[in-house]
């Protein structure tokens, strides 16, 4: 796969798990900044899953730069997301 540059031009509402935690405890937030990421496998499955936050982001990058793995990049992609907690219950 090839190396995966960090884009600093991306916003996130929650710098970290702690912050968006904090923010989940009160039980909704109508929306906030994230990124998407979109991978295909060598069989042609395909996962798209949410970044929720800016560490979260620096991490799988970092991740998916350091294995040597199969996977493509379909997408990287700005994006909103909201919680309720009563979507949890």
């Amino acid at each position: 796969m090839k190396k995966i540059e960090i884009n600093s031009d991306y916003n996130f509402t929650f710098d970290n798990d702690v912050q968006l935690s904090k923010a989940e405890m009160t039980g909704y937030i109508e929306s906030y900044d994230m990124v998407r990421i979109c991978l295909r496998y060598p069989n042609g499955n395909t996962v798209d899953f949410p970044l929720k936050t800016r560490e979260d982001y620096f991490g799988q990058i970092t991740r998916l730069n350091e294995k040597d793995n199969d996977k493509e990049i379909v997408e990287i992609y700005q994006d909103t997301h909201m919680f309720d907690i009563q979507d949890y219950n």
